[in-house]
Order: structure tokens, then sequence, then C-alpha cells
């Protein structure tokens, strides 16, 4: 008995070293990460300052030995007044899927280019300069392509600091002389990344 006991506990013993040549196979492997931050843009819309709020959330991929992709979503809206024909004020929001493909992102510095495709809601309405935010409106839908290039600050262990200048393309409009080319323009953002990538 004593002689089983001391066999059993051998094998026990060697299971935790064995298990890496038994382990399971995964989908995405142990190179998957997560991340999720608030962004702010400038942008301009109708050749008005406009400023958007949002934030991005998604998991990242290791596709090859220094490169990166993340898939996730992001959303953003307008947060200031943008006056528009009849004298209305503007409200705008969108979001949709977020890509990103990353080269070297464990460099202090990286670059990455990006692309938001989605949909969005834009209105016009006289009460909208009382509301605090202007993104929220019954509008109907737009589709919305935003691609970019961004370049990130890894500033501590999980911790990210970037910044990207896009171009947000609107198809579509139904409001009067404010179609989607003047829904359209650059933007800049700032965005505070947490998370494992």
């Amino acid at each position: 008995m004593k002689n089983f006991l001391r066999y059993a506990a051998c094998l026990m013993a060697l299971v935790p070293a064995a298990t890496p040549a038994m382990g399971q196979h995964h989908l995405f492997g142990e190179d998957v990460g997560g991340y999720v931050g608030p962004v702010v843009k400038l942008s301009n819309i109708d050749r008005t300052p406009a400023f958007f709020m949002g934030a991005r959330a998604g998991m990242t991929l290791g596709i090859a030995e220094e490169a990166r992709l993340s898939v996730g979503a992001a959303m953003y809206g307008m947060m200031n007044g943008v006056r528009v024909v009849n004298r209305d004020y503007l409200q705008f929001g969108y979001g949709g899927l977020d890509l990103e493909y990353a080269w070297r992102p464990d460099e202090i510095l990286y670059f990455s280019i990006r692309a938001l495709i989605g949909a969005g809601t834009a209105d016009a309405d006289s009460e909208v300069r009382r509301r605090v935010s202007h993104m929220w409106t019954n509008g109907p839908a737009l589709f919305v392509a935003e691609p970019g290039i961004g370049l990130t600050l890894n500033a501590a262990p999980g911790l990210r600091l970037g910044g990207a200048v896009t171009y947000r393309n609107v198809g579509g409009s139904a409001i009067t002389s404010l179609r989607g080319a003047r829904l359209s323009g650059w933007s800049g953002q700032l965005e505070l990344i947490w998370g494992r990538h």
C-alpha cells in the first residue's frame, strides 16, 4: 500500500511537467489581449468646429511576430452645438466595427492603420442647444466609414496614450442642405487605452 501511494505521488508530480506537451489547443492561442478606453475628437462639420467624445473597446490578436490586429467596437457623439440649416442645431453620433493593424506594438512608440465601418444618425433640432449632449437623435441612419493612421505611446504596463488622424466619410443625410459630404471631414483624436496588447 505504501509503495502504491509512493508511485501515485510520483505520477501526480509528473502531471504539471507533462501538461505543456499535452496542453489543449485554442482558437486564438495565448497571444490574445483586450483593451478599452475613452476617446476625444476635434473635427469640423460644414466648416464649423465639432467636438466628439466616445470610447473604443475590443480584443487584440497576435497575427505576426511584430504585428497585432485589434478587433472591437467604437462609438462617438458630438458634444457641442453646430448650427445648420434654418438656424437649428445638429445632433450627430456614430459607431461601429473598429479595426486596427499595429506594427511593433511592443516598442515605446508604434504606428498603426485603422478603420471604423458602421452607421450613425443625424438630425437638426431647434431645442438641442438646451441639452448637454448632441449625439442622441431619432434621425435616419447614415453609413459611416472612417479610415486613419495612429501613433501610440506605451506609457506604462497596460496603459497607452495614442493619437490619430482620421477622415470621416458619411453617406447620405435627410437634413436639407446638409448632405453626407458636408457631414464628412478630417478629425484629430486623443485616446487613453487600458489593457494587454
